[in-house]
C-alpha cells in the first residue's frame, strides 16, 4: 500500500538546496552574500548550510516514522484477515455438517447455497437449487410473500414441493444480513422437516373426530377419557423447541468435542435446554454430564464412531440439567476429526423429555384401551361361560345332593360317597380353572416383553373361545409345531390378539351357509429368529373393498361393531416388533398371520418339555 505524498516534506526537502544554489547562481544573491560574507565571516554561511541540511533531515526523519508505522499496520492487517479466513472456515465447516437445514439466498430470491441438511430435505443437489428462485420451491397453494414476511423469530410452518414431486412441510426461521446502509444483502433460512409431525396431528385430529361421532352411542365416560387424553397429547407436541438462524440461534444443541470427549465448543441453545452457560461447558468432559446408567453405552459408541472417518451415529441419553434434574436428549454424531478447520466430533442434541413423556402417555393410554378391549370381550363371551361354568355346577349339584341321600338313608358303606365327593371336587377345579383363565385375561397389569410359550398361549386362547364356538357350530383345531423357541412378548396381549382373529373367524362362519365351519389356529418357525401364528377359517372371506384398510381403526364390515379389534391387534403386534397381514385361504375363507420375534436368550436355554400340549388334549402337530 502506497505511503500518502506530504506536500510539506517535499517542500522542505526541495527548499533547503535550491536556496544554496541562489546564491551561488543569481548576481543580486551573490553580491549580497558576498558582502554578507566579508561582513559576517564563514561563521554564518556554516550556519546557514547546516539549517538547509537539517531540514532535510528532519523531513526524512518524518518520512521514515511514516513507512515504519505503515508497515506496522499492514502486518496488523495480514494477521486480522488470517483470523478472519480462520474464523470462516471454521464456521464453514459447522454449517455444511448442522444436521438442520439451511438455505442462503439474495435479496432477490436467488438461492446461492444450502448446507447438505438442507438438500437431503427436498431432494436437490446445491447446483440444482442455485438455478431455482426459492420461491418456486414453495407449494402453489402457500404463498410464498406469507412465507416471507409471517416469521416473527419463533419459526413458520409452510409447504415446499419434494424433488419428486411430494409435498414437505417446513419449519422455517429466518433472519437477513444488513449492509453498511442498512440495505439486505443476504437472506438465511434456516428448516426443519415437520412432514410427519404435521401427518401425525391430522391423522390424530381424523381419528378424534371419527372416534367421538362412533363411541357417542356407546358410554359417554369412554369418551370423555379418550377426548381429554387425546388434547393433552397434542398440548404435549405443541411445544417443540423453536429453531434460530445458524449455529446461535438453532434450538438444536451443537457441541464439538475431541479425541478424548473433551467439550471444546458450545452453542448457546445449551441454556435453553439444559440451564447451563456454553463458557462452563467448554473444556469439560462431556461424559460427566450424562447419567451414570447411560455412560458405557455411550462411551463405546462414540470411540467406535471414531474409528471411521465421517461416521456418525444416533441415539438417545440422559444429561443432567443445571437444577439437577434429568432430561433426555436424542443426539446425532458426526466424526469430523480429520477435517482440519473442525478437528472434533460434532453433535448435534435436543430435548425430546416432552416427546419421551408423550410416547410413555401414549402407551398407557393403548394399553388402557386393550384392557377395555380385553373386559368388553369378556363381557360378549359372558354367555358362554355361564353355559360352561354351569355344567359343572350342575355335576356337583348332583353329586352333593345324591350323596345326601344315601347319608339320610342310613347308607352302610361309603364308597359311592366318597367316590361322588371326589367327582365333585374334580367339577369344582374345572370350574375354578374357567375362572381363572378369565380372571387371567381380563387382569390389569402392565405389558412386560418376556420370554412366553406360544403354544401355552395358543391353548389358553382356545380354552376361552370353545364356548363360543361350540354355540356357533365351529370346530376349533390347534396345529402347533414342536419344539419353539420362546417368543418375546407380553402373554395376556398376544392371547388377547389371538381370541380377537379367532372371535372375527367365527362370527363370520356363523353369518354363512356352509355347514362345515372349521377354525384352525397354527404355530410355526419360518425362519430361525420368527415364530408365526397363523388363524385360519373357511368362511365367506374379506370384501375387496375393506381388504386395504382391513386394520385401520373404525373399519369394519359388522353391523354393531366399532371396529377397534384388529386396530388393537395390529397395535399389539406392532408394539412387539412383529407384523400382522391376511390371505386368501384356498378358495374360501381368510387367512390371518402375525409373526413374533424369538427371545435369544431363552432360545438357547430352554426346557425342551416347555410348550407342549398336556398329552389328554387332541392338538394336531406339524413337524
Amino acid at each position: 500500500m502506497k505511503t500518502p505524498v506530504n506536500r510539506t516534506e517535499i517542500a522542505i526537502l526541495l527548499i533547503a538546496p535550491v536556496a544554496a544554489a541562489l546564491v551561488f547562481v543569481v548576481p543580486d544573491i551573490h553580491d549580497y552574500w558576498h558582502a554578507f560574507y566579508e561582513d559576517t565571516g564563514e561563521h554564518r554561511l556554516g550556519l546557514f548550510l547546516s539549517a538547509a541540511g537539517g531540514l532535510a533531515l528532519a523531513a526524512l526523519a518524518i518520512r521514515l516514522r511514516r513507512w515504519r508505522e505503515a508497515a506496522r499496520q499492514s502486518a496488523d492487517r495480514a494477521r486480522t484477515e488470517t483470523a478472519l479466513r480462520e474464523s470462516e472456515a471454521r464456521f464453514r465447516a459447522i454449517y455444511a455438517n448442522a444436521g438442520t437445514g439451511i438455505l442462503l439466498a439474495s435479496p432477490e430470491g436467488k438461492i446461492l447455497g444450502a448446507n447438505a441438511a438442507f438438500q437431503d430435505i427436498l431432494g436437490y443437489d446445491e447446483d440444482e437449487l442455485r438455478n431455482i428462485g426459492w420461491q418456486e420451491l414453495i407449494h402453489p397453494k402457500d404463498d410464498p410473500v406469507a412465507a416471507e414476511n409471517t416469521d416473527d423469530g419463533g419459526g413458520v410452518e409452510r409447504r415446499f414441493v419434494h424433488k419428486n414431486g411430494d409435498p414437505i412441510w417446513l419449519k422455517l426461521t429466518t433472519s437477513y444480513a444488513f449492509d453498511h446502509n442498512n440495505m439486505p444483502v443476504l437472506g438465511i433460512a434456516v428448516a426443519e422437516d415437520v412432514t410427519a409431525k404435521r401427518r401425525a396431528e391430522e391423522a390424530l385430529r381424523d381419528a378424534h373426530d371419527d372416534l367421538e361421532h362412533r363411541v357417542e352411542q356407546r358410554t359417554r365416560e369412554l369418551q370423555d377419557e379418550i377426548a381429554e387424553r387425546v388434547r393433552a397429547e397434542a398440548a404435549l407436541r405443541e411445544s417443540e423447541e423453536k429453531f434460530r438462524a445458524l449455529i446461535e440461534n438453532a434450538l438444536d444443541i451443537i457441541t464439538v468435542l475431541d479425541k478424548t470427549g473433551s467439550i471444546t465448543f458450545q452453542s448457546p441453545a445449551i441454556g435453553e435446554s439444559l440451564g447451563l452457560r456454553p463458557d462452563d461447558m467448554v473444556g469439560t468432559n462431556f461424559f460427566d454430564h450424562v447419567h451414570r446408567e447411560d455412560t458405557i453405552r455411550v462411551k463405546e459408541a462414540f470411540f467406535h464412531l471414531m474409528e471411521v472417518e465421517g461416521a456418525t451415529a444416533s441415539f438417545q441419553l440422559r444429561c443432567r440439567h443445571a437444577d439437577g434434574s434429568w432430561r433426555t436428549m436424542e443426539i446425532i454424531c458426526r466424526n469430523l476429526l480429520h477435517d482440519p478447520a473442525v478437528c472434533g466430533v460434532v453433535i448435534n442434541s435436543r430435548d425430546v423429555s416432552a416427546r419421551h413423556e408423550a410416547e410413555g402417555k401414549a402407551s398407557r393410554l393403548q394399553n388402557e384401551l386393550a384392557h377395555v378391549a380385553r373386559l368388553s370381550t369378556m363381557g360378549e363371551m359372558a354367555t358362554g361361560f355361564a353355559h360352561e361354568l354351569n355344567q359343572p355346577l350342575t355335576a356337583i349339584h348332583s353329586y352333593v345332593k345324591g350323596s345326601l341321600r344315601r347319608l339320610q338313608a342310613g347308607a352302610e358303606t361309603h364308597e359311592d360317597i366318597l367316590e361322588a365327593m371326589e367327582l365333585a371336587a374334580d367339577q369344582a377345579l374345572r370350574a375354578g380353572e374357567i375362572l381363572r383363565r378369565i380372571h387371567w385375561f381380563i387382569r390389569r397389569v402392565e405389558p412386560e416383553l418376556a420370554p412366553i410359550v406360544v403354544n401355552d398361549v395358543v391353548m389358553e386362547a382356545v380354552d376361552l373361545i370353545q364356548s363360543e364356538a361350540n354355540h356357533n357350530g365351529v370346530s376349533v383345531r390347534a396345529d402347533l409345531a414342536r419344539d419353539l423357541p420362546w417368543a418375546k412378548g407380553d402373554a395376556v396381549q398376544i392371547q388377547q390378539a389371538i381370541i380377537n382373529l379367532a372371535r372375527n373367524a367365527i362370527e363370520a362362519m356363523a353369518s354363512s351357509s356352509r355347514r362345515s365351519r372349521k377354525l384352525t389356529i397354527r404355530t410355526s418357525l419360518p425362519k430361525p429368529d420368527q415364530i408365526e401364528i397363523e388363524v385360519a377359517d373357511n368362511g365367506p372371506g374379506i370384501p375387496t373393498d375393506v381388504h386395504d384398510r382391513l386394520f385401520e381403526p373404525f373399519s369394519t364390515t359388522k353391523s354393531h361393531g366399532l371396529g377397534m379389534g384388529l386396530a388393537i391387534c395390529r397395535s399389539i403386534i406392532d408394539r412387539h416388533g412383529g407384523r400382522i397381514w391376511t390371505e386368501e385361504n384356498g378358495q374360501r375363507g381368510t387367512r390371518v398371520l402375525f409373526v413374533l420375534e424369538v427371545f435369544d436368550e431363552a432360545a438357547h436355554h430352554r426346557d425342551p418339555n416347555i410348550g407342549k400340549p398336556d398329552e389328554n388334549e387332541t392338538v394336531n402337530y406339524t413337524s
